[in-house]
């Protein structure tokens, strides 16, 4: 098991599978908001290896009793087999390990996240019977710029070239002031659609976003004027682009300076030989809603986004749920007993 403090280690083992989800310092930036002690385990044999990160928080009026949850995003286990057909054996072996280890640290419940491009969940289906939350959009870089292009939907192609004509520029940023800008547009954005306080995790956070993760986060701007109305920050890896917030200032919406940004982004992440950019779903895990189509537009792509609720100690959940007055249920909020 290995903390924030053995970090080039936990790095060394990402070796060829590095997203920026499962890396050490995306687990940090999450510690101010989360709580917890994020944590890898680590498991590695003939068949290959097994990665888990993971947040182990503290049970308030439990002495001893934690649960465990992926960040904000996408992660869960990443199981590297070493060979293809290893994969189901090691999976079977590294989570018996994994639950020993959870007994050890007093986990009750792990409630998890899977990474749609990775697809992670398919390889667990017997021990953590993932499910199915929605779809999530991606787009292949290594098809060329062309056919990219005409994947891109009819009327978000005219509004690219609309916003073009208007003057807006985009402009490619990493610095705590950029940071800032796109958190504004972020909040308004975030606000106007009555997101829940918890999203408007304040302007501090996303500059140390791109202090943290610096080389794995940048940030695009559409400008008009030199006034930024459009913003989006986007995270990366080693093989994967995410896009992972964004805001636009609803006065110059008739600009449609977000689908040139989101096309600039596509060019930008294929220049830099990524393979794929994820632009994940929509809001609130809908596969329908106008944040789904503005990513839909842009590519035929499709993936699936699965959790998964696991309860470890049966009889400690139980008592939990009763002492806070809920039903213990694996559905809906979870762990039950920490609902709001």
């Amino acid at each position: 098991m290995l903390g924030l403090e053995q970090r080039s280690e936990w790095n060394r083992l990402l070796e060829g599978a590095r997203d920026v989800y499962f890396t050490p310092e995306y687990a940090g930036l999450w510690t101010p908001i989360e709580g917890g002690e994020p944590l890898l385990f680590a498991w590695e044999d003939e068949l290959g290896r097994f990665l888990c990160p993971f947040r182990k928080r503290r049970i308030p009026g439990a002495d001893g009793l934690h649960d465990i949850t992926s960040d904000y995003g996408y992660g869960g286990p990443l199981l590297l087999p070493a060979e293809p057909s290893t994969a189901p054996e090691l999976a079977t072996r590294a989570v018996r390990a994994f639950d020993d280890a959870c007994a050890e640290l007093g986990v009750v419940a792990e409630f998890t996240r899977f990474h749609p491009l990775v697809d992670n969940a398919s390889l667990l289906e017997s021990t953590h019977h993932p499910v199915f939350c929605n779809e999530t959009a991606w787009v292949d870089l290594s098809l060329t710029e062309a056919l990219i292009w005409r994947q891109v939907r009819k009327g978000h192609r005219y509004d690219i070239r609309k916003a073009e004509r208007l003057g807006v520029a985009i402009r490619v940023g990493d610095s705590a002031e950029d940071a800032r800008t796109c958190y504004r547009l972020y909040e308004r954005s975030m606000t106007a659609v009555g997101a829940r306080p918890y999203y408007l995790f304040g302007a501090d956070f996303f500059a140390s976003t791109m202090e943290q993760l610096a080389g794995d986060a940048v940030i695009l701007l559409a400008e008009l004027g030199g006034e930024a109305i459009a913003a989006a920050m986007f995270l990366y890896g080693d093989r994967y682009c995410h896009y992972h917030f964004s805001g636009m200032d609803r006065r110059h919406a008739s600009h449609t300076p977000n689908k040139l940004l989101m096309f600039r982004a596509i060019q930008w992440a294929r220049e830099r030989g990524l393979e794929k950019l994820h632009l994940g779903g929509g809001f609130g895990g809908a596969d329908d809603d106008s944040l789904m189509r503005f990513k839909t537009g842009f590519t035929k792509q499709r993936a699936s986004f699965h959790i998964a609720r696991r309860v470890h100690d049966a009889e400690a959940y139980g008592r939990l749920c009763a002492q806070a007055g809920v039903a213990a249920e694996t559905t809906g909020w979870f762990p039950a007993y920490r609902r709001p």
